[in-house]
């Protein structure tokens, strides 16, 4: 939401269930009435909504564009104002970015004047695109896909961009795709969901936690620089899930160090 306007997604229904296309739109966020559409073809075939139509990803709003990522790995860029499309990838049939059973969840991030994306596979864990053009700048990382957003984060006065992959957590330079370091993290199903408590400052490491699934095996590790180095992991505190209620359930990490 920005200067009264609501930017969202969404997939219709029709008469035979869900619709062959999904949707953003811009809305007057006081009366609800839409400003702008723009629709785009989006298939059902082989995906599983029973958890969610989707799209899952969060528009990203970056000046006088908006950065949308649909259910079938459609990426594009739109006019905030016009919703006129600027620029647009298929990552499937470019890229051969891994197909998603239930669709795709990562939202883009915004990094100086680039657009960073998980693409997936081999060699393109991440992606970093121009976001005046959509010209593809770097693709980095070897790690199986998740449904986890990039990060970007200050190791001791170092931007790293984290990529919580379904078999690895990577750290990369967000400028160049460098790979700074790795850790192996494997998780149920790939299901590396999120980051949580990325905590640095210049006298200690703080806490790295990872959410291996809602319900079992949670881990935590410290991040570090080391030796003046871009960084790396340090000890694996012991870490337990728990979980309790509030107005609805919620799980997350009790660190033990």
């Amino acid at each position: 939401m920005e200067n009264g306007r609501l930017y969202t997604q969404y997939r219709p229904l029709s008469s035979t269930g869900r619709s062959q296309e999904e949707v953003v739109t811009a809305l007057d966020a006081a009366t609800g009435a839409t400003i702008w559409e723009h629709r785009y073809p989006s298939s059902t075939a082989g995906v599983d909504f029973s958890e969610g139509a989707g799209p899952h990803a969060t528009p990203l709003i970056a000046g006088n564009k908006l950065i949308v990522v649909g259910s079938r790995r459609e990426f594009m860029e739109l006019d905030k104002t016009t919703g006129k499309l600027l620029w647009s990838h298929d990552l499937i049939k470019e890229y051969r970015a891994p197909d998603i059973d239930r669709g795709m969840a990562n939202s883009p991030m915004l990094f100086n004047n680039t657009v960073l994306l998980p693409i997936g596979d081999k060699g393109q864990a991440l992606g970093a695109f121009n976001v005046e053009t959509g010209a593809l700048i770097w693709k980095s990382g070897h790690a199986s896909y998740s449904p986890a957003s990039p990060m970007v984060i200050d190791v001791d006065g170092q931007k790293q961009a984290v990529v919580f992959g379904g078999d690895r957590i990577i750290g990369l330079d967000p400028t160049s795709g460098a790979e700074l370091w790795n850790h192996p993290h494997r998780t149920d199903w790939g299901l590396n969901n999120q980051l949580a408590g990325l905590e640095f400052d210049r006298s200690s490491a703080r806490v790295f936690v990872g959410l291996r699934h809602w319900f079992t095996r949670a881990r935590a590790a410290a991040i570090s620089r080391q030796d003046g180095g871009t960084g790396g992991m340090g000890r694996e505190p012991r870490a337990r899930p728990y979980r309790h209620d509030h107005s609805r359930r919620r799980h997350g990490l009790y660190v033990e160090w």
